[in-house]
């Protein structure tokens, strides 16, 4: 009998167990899709995959002049000379473009070893933003940072262009890590990368700098201790400035080289329209509601927030990148906001999460990563006057097909042997094809008198051709070729304004 009892009980027990059991191993499996860990393993097998798609992506806008030019004139040189020929120096340290003709030097010259030199430092950077999460977010928080990571069009963009961009922000993150760990000698290897690549590593160690001096409330004698180490970080850039000086006789502005006037002060009349361009580089390519959030729920929540890490850490960010940016002439460029971006996403991570709505946190995550995905599939309109239109092949992944299209435009010119110093193209397109796609291809467009070319190439990817010009080419020029898939059109055209000027001369 009492078997029998014990039986029964088995048995009406038994399917409420499996179905407390099955609850558990529904719960565990969706834990372990989204832990972080997971998310960080799927993270470096899709950022593998990514740039694997991107093996035979040629250089592409400013990342021409900054790596590829410099880097092939040390690999051509042997390495003679760290000085760069007239009209190659950009006023940049060379670091970063040393560092790629070294790869090519050891592994050859070619896209595939620039592109595997840039996912080492996807990869570096998607540690250090993990390692930053985990230090700074909940485990719910950090696996939501890392997809919208991966969902980011700006981070997908420059890795596809092989940009410094890449490197500067992975160093950068390591150097907010080794603040929170306390490691001096390695913050200062951090602020020589950073400084020793690009003139805007000296923004990201003054970020760093006074982010220190917040993070570990330095009294005085610290504060002094701490400044040596940055001093000591400066050295080589020092020194490296100096020489450059003894053999150029420039400092930071090359005589008529690249980005010259980009760096000469604005005047009273630019300094609104650049405060817009500036603010509006913040809720560009997904970053709309994340900034949003950001703001409204640190103003409803000011007491708790004031001195969070991660808020701080963004008001620098914001505030040196303005005193560094806003006074130029220079355009303001997303891929220079992409450290900044990251950490807002971080930000928005922990303010989202704590939304007691969860159908108003959902649809705050959701619309972010449709806004981000959907930037892939959008072109900012051609204007009159625009702070748009510079940046939406920096920032999002729409401009691919114009690779192919200035591929079949080359093989339309070499059919038909039209000579390529005959043919005006704008920025990028006049960008040499020996230093795109690093062959021993000669031809290079004309940038240097448009009135004058026999042939203009049109294209509405980050074409620094005025609109009026623009639209008297497309309303007058003869169409000779054209190539289109949206959003990207690519088209060379006829001066037929040339050609009636030539007839009307020989009449005379």
């Amino acid at each position: 009998m009492q078997n029998y009892l014990i039986y029964c009980q088995l048995v009406t027990f038994l399917p409420y167990n499996l179905k407390i059991n099955e609850q558990k191993d529904r719960f565990s499996l969706k834990q372990l899709l989204t832990s972080p860990e997971t998310v960080i393993r799927a993270a470096i097998l899709f950022i593998c995959m990514f740039n694997a798609s991107l093996l035979g992506l040629p250089y592409f806008g400013d990342h021409v002049t900054l790596i590829s030019i410099p880097a092939s004139d040390y690999y051509n040189s042997g390495f003679h000379s760290i000085w760069l020929p007239e009209g190659h120096a950009t006023g940049h340290p060379p670091f970063y473009a040393l560092l790629t003709a070294l790869s090519w030097a050891i592994f050859g010259k070619s896209l595939v070893i620039s592109h595997l030199l840039t996912l080492i430092f996807s990869l570096v950077l998607i540690a250090q933003y993990a390692r930053l999460t985990k230090q700074m977010a909940e485990p719910r928080m950090r696996s939501l940072a890392l997809i919208l990571l991966l969902a980011n069009p700006v981070f997908l963009a420059q890795m596809a262009a092989m940009s410094i961009d890449v490197f500067l922000t992975a160093v950068f993150l390591w150097g907010i890590n080794v603040i929170h760990s306390r490691k001096k000698l390695l913050l200062v290897v951090a602020c020589i990368l950073l400084t020793i690549s690009s003139l805007r590593g000296f923004m990201l160690v003054t970020i760093l700098f006074i982010y220190d001096w917040f993070y570990h409330k330095y009294a005085v004698k610290q504060l002094t201790i701490n400044i040596l180490y940055y001093l000591i970080a400066c050295i080589p850039i020092t020194v490296y400035f100096i020489f450059q000086y003894q053999h150029s006789g420039w400092w930071l502005v090359p005589t008529d080289g690249n980005w010259s006037e980009g760096r000469q002060l604005t005047d009273k009349t630019t300094i609104l329209p650049k405060l817009f361009e500036f603010g509006l580089r913040f809720i560009e390519f997904g970053l709309l509601i994340p900034m949003v959030v950001v703001i409204f729920y640190y103003l409803k929540n000011y007491q708790t927030y004031r001195f969070n890490h991660k808020f701080v850490l963004i008001l620098i960010g914001i505030s040196v990148f303005a005193v560094f940016i806003i006074p130029f002439q220079n355009s303001v460029l997303i891929r220079y906001l992409l450290p900044i971006q990251l950490l807002v996403l971080l930000l928005f991570c922990e303010m989202v999460m704590h939304f007691k709505n969860g159908i108003l946190r959902k649809a705050a995550i959701g619309l972010t990563l449709v806004m981000m995905i959907a930037q892939h599939f959008v072109a900012y309109p051609e204007t009159k006057s625009s702070a748009w239109a510079y940046n939406w092949g920096d920032g999002s992944l729409a401009h691919l097909s114009y690779f192919t299209f200035r591929t079949a435009c080359h093989d339309y010119v070499v059919a038909n042997k039209i000579p390529d110093d005959s043919i005006y193209a704008g920025f990028p397109d006049y960008k040499p094809f020996e230093y795109t796609d690093l062959n021993n291809d000669t031809i290079a467009y004309s940038s240097s008198d448009l009135s004058c070319s026999k042939y203009i190439i049109l294209s509405n990817v980050m074409n620094n051709i005025p609109y009026c010009e623009k639209e008297q080419i497309r309303t007058q020029a003869k169409e000779v070729k054209r190539w289109s898939r949206y959003p990207v059109e690519y088209v060379l055209y006829e001066n037929t304004n040339l050609h009636n000027k030539y007839n009307d001369e020989v009449s005379k």
